[in-house]
């Protein structure tokens, strides 16, 4: 069996470090797909929405191409509806909370009444249940 270190000798003689100051990759990173896109219809995104439209109103087309364009061409003319359903009512119950806390307030504040005049018992408390 051959020596695994003599069979990668071959292929890192012809190899030298970079230069201070050099880059591995001068052209730099590949443009995305995106900026491609952008590059070719320019500063006027209004050619792809006639695409769109195009496709949703052509008879010949697919369902399912159709209704695919229509709901790209909605989602850039109107932005995409919301992923969620809105809360009906207070689901975390909030009005019956801020009503105890005003219960317990009000017999605070006439706690604080009875100590200032004299009378009353200390330490009781209105039934907040």
């Amino acid at each position: 069996m051959a020596n695994a270190s003599t069979g990668n000798r071959g292929r890192t003689e012809n190899l030298k470090p970079f230069q201070p100051g050099q880059s591995g990759n001068p052209s730099g990173r590949p443009k995305g797909i995106a900026r491609q896109a952008r590059d070719l219809i320019g500063d006027d995104p209004s050619k792809l929405l006639e695409v769109f439209l195009k496709v949703a109103q052509d008879d010949k087309a697919k369902a399912s191409d159709r209704v695919a364009a229509a709901r790209e061409y909605l989602d850039r003319a109107y932005g995409k509806s919301p992923a969620y359903a809105p809360v009906e009512g207070d689901p975390l119950e909030l009005d019956a909370i801020d009503r105890h806390i005003a219960t317990v307030l009000d017999d605070l504040a006439a706690r604080r009444e009875t100590k200032a005049a004299g009378t009353g018992a200390p330490g009781t408390l209105a039934d907040t249940g």
